[in-house]
């Protein structure tokens, strides 16, 4: 988005110089502008040092008898403001050598430049040469007033990021439970698997197999168990399991409990038989 940051005319700047700035002039600054070797950044006011910044003028442009200018990088605080309509007007500040040094942004403070639009969603240096900011209020309740708005603008930029920050942390620990159960389910369905095929009891569940298997898991380190080979704990006992030959007596124990007692019962009373 652009937005009118100066235009040409007769203006008056911060320290009472006056000037007549052509369409000349305003090429100058766009063709002079050049953000890879010194970049402009959007403040609050005319600050001493250029900082902080809160935005980047990307590019500039004149369109007719205004410079336009195009941000980016804004911090999403300082947009709430400018939407808001606390800070709608802008002022410029420019080096001795007539290049932008800076946009800033203005509250109560008006602009010595009038019939800007309003902004919809603006380094400072010994040697600046003109601050187009009309001051009608004392410098120190200008500075006052400015840092009160910059302390609040910084502090719900700081709950702003501590409410992301938070979002994040709530979205890890769910992704983490949730990766927590799948592993566990794939252990369970792996034991029944091996529980099918005759290579472990059922019983070893309950005597906490599957939860020191759990416990292997959350090992991932491989280790070395032989001689050119590294695998994981719980990859290793998987296959040692595995590798069991089918058991008849797991299988026949695993498929009807009750079938197997009651052929032991039947084997018992014919030998009782065979002996009377």
């Amino acid at each position: 988005m652009w937005v009118e940051i100066f235009k040409t005319g007769t203006h008056t700047d911060g320290s009472g110089r006056t000037r007549t700035w052509t369409i000349k002039d305003l090429d100058k600054i766009v063709n002079d502008y050049e953000p890879d070797k010194r970049e402009a950044p959007l403040v609050f006011g005319h600050p001493k040092n250029n900082d902080p910044a809160f935005g980047w003028v990307e590019r500039l442009k004149r369109s007719g008898d205004v410079l336009m200018a195009k941000f980016k990088d804004i911090v999403p605080a300082v947009k709430q403001l400018i939407k808001s309509g606390q800070y709608k007007k802008r002022s410029i500040s420019l080096y001795n050598d007539g290049t932008l040094r800076h946009v800033g942004l203005l509250g109560a403070v008006q602009p010595a430049v009038p019939g800007l639009k309003d902004i919809k969603f603006s380094n400072n240096e010994n040697n600046t040469l003109y601050e187009f900011e009309r001051r009608e209020m004392p410098e120190e309740d200008i500075t006052k007033q400015e840092n009160q708005e910059l302390k609040k603008m910084l502090l719900a930029a700081k709950a702003e990021k501590e409410s992301i920050e938070k979002k994040l942390k709530e979205k890890e620990l769910y992704f983490a439970e949730q990766e927590k159960k799948l592993k566990k389910q794939n252990i369970d369905n792996w034991f029944s698997t091996m529980v099918e095929k005759g290579k472990a009891l059922p019983e070893w569940k309950d005597k906490g197999l599957l939860n020191f298997m759990e416990q292997l898991e959350e090992n991932n380190k491989e280790i070395e168990f032989s001689e050119g080979t590294k695998q994981t704990a719980l990859n290793y006992f998987k296959e040692f399991i595995s590798s069991f030959s089918e058991h008849g007596l797991f299988k026949k124990m695993t498929d009807n409990p009750e079938e197997k007692e009651e052929n032991e019962f039947s084997e018992d009373i014919s030998d009782m038989a065979m002996h009377i």
